[in-house]
């Protein structure tokens, strides 16, 4: 879609709150004021200002304009069987609302834009809230999303608020998730560290460290991001040895990860390019050749699932690395083989993430290091220089 054909999709029609049917307020979509402006697309989401619905509009309702239109018109009145279908496929619609909105809100959040990432906070919180009601486990990730969203606009009251709603649904339900249990304590962890209260912050953030291992094990990459921001609170508490030692356990975590996932996925590129040799010669595909193993695809699908990072992920984990690696820089000096180790996970990083240019640059920093300071013997430089020959980073 091109920008003109955005710009008057996204135009606004004035609205006046005294024509408003009785009983009816319009409230803005992102602040609940008084709203004078509407959609023109969809005609039922409401705005106090353009620039809230300039906002609103590249946060999030771009993706769902549409599905509101179909969900917040009056319905026609019909049979019970009717109203029963309309309110399913009701549900429905704001299941993928919820699910489009904390993507949304997270895409942001790693993209540090932190008022588009509230606007698909606020979506996630309200759909869910009409789904599940108000004190339900559910609303969990809507509220850490609108704290973390607040923490970046540096609104710490409002944060604190949010994470004090998502404390209180976790206190309600025992069962509650770990994965949620530590995605609270590592987000009030965070707010604890902004606002010099060290002491709370290092409680919470060993309490996601925790649950994470609980959930996923001490070793997993899901637990590294509390390995990371614990480190940065010892760094301010002055405990260098520490936090150096907790950073290299999150570097640690990731290149045992990534080493797994491309030997992955050069095992899968050795064996399509053998395919296509075999069907170029006229031979049947493997499966059939081998009559049909099913429990090999299987087998390697799941294999295939285990290295499946999300783009939010990815971007998550670049941003820890190079923060990681500019600590080394700083704290090591630039040729440190401390330093090259960052490069590596940074490269293999870049070559999960298609990134050719980016993962040759740090590749090829780290092979310079190596062999300066190591040596052509070091299996830290025929580690890399294995990963420079196997994968095309032209």
């Amino acid at each position: 879609m091109d920008s003109k054909t955005e710009e008057l999709r996204m135009e606004g029609i004035a609205v006046s709150p005294l024509a408003s049917p009785k009983g009816v307020k319009y409230e803005c979509e992102m602040c609940g004021k008084i709203a004078c402006i509407k959609c023109k697309s969809c005609g039922v989401t409401f705005y106090c200002s353009p620039e809230h619905q300039r906002i609103d509009w590249d946060g999030i309702h771009h993706k769902i304009c549409h599905v509101l239109q179909k969900i917040r018109s009056p319905a026609n009145i019909g049979s019970e069987r009717e109203r029963a279908k309309r309110e399913h496929i009701k549900e429905k619609a704001m299941l993928s609302i919820i699910e489009i909105s904390k993507s949304e809100a997270m895409r942001n959040l790693v993209s540090n834009h932190f008022e588009l990432a509230m606007a698909g906070a606020l979506q996630a919180q309200r759909h869910s809230m009409e789904i599940f009601g108000a004190n339900r486990v559910e609303l969990v990730p809507a509220y850490l999303l609108l704290a973390e969203a607040s923490m970046g606009l540096e609104h710490h009251r409002q944060a604190e608020g949010y994470l004090s709603k998502a404390k209180y649904n976790v206190l309600k339900h025992p069962d509650c998730p770990n994965i949620l249990r530590s995605r609270l304590h590592r987000a009030c962890g965070r707010l604890y560290l902004v606002t010099g209260r060290r002491d709370e912050a290092l409680q919470e953030l060993a309490n996601d460290i925790f649950y994470s291992s609980i959930d996923a094990g001490p070793e997993h990459i899901d637990t590294a991001p509390g390995y990371f921001h614990m480190a940065n609170a010892f760094r301010i508490c002055k405990k260098d040895d520490i936090a150096s030692a907790m950073y290299e356990k999150v570097v640690d975590i990731w290149y045992s990860f990534l080493s797994r996932a491309l030997q992955h996925m050069a095992s899968q590129n050795e064996r399509e390019q053998q395919q296509r040799e075999r069907e170029e010669q006229g031979g049947a595909p493997e499966g059939q050749a081998a009559g049909g193993k099913e429990d090999d695809a299987q087998a390697g699908q799941k294999k295939k699932e285990e290295f499946v990072l999300e783009e939010t992920q990815i971007a998550e984990t670049l941003d820890i690395l190079t923060r990681i690696l500019h600590h080394r820089e700083e704290h090591y000096g630039k040729e440190s083989p401390l330093t090259a180790n960052l490069h590596r996970a940074l490269g293999m990083l870049y070559i999960y993430a298609n990134a050719p240019k980016e993962a040759r640059q740090h590749l090829v920093k780290a092979h310079e290091i190596y062999h300066d300071v190591l040596g052509e013997e070091d299996p830290n430089f025929l580690a890399v220089r294995h990963i420079i020959e196997i994968f095309p980073l032209s």
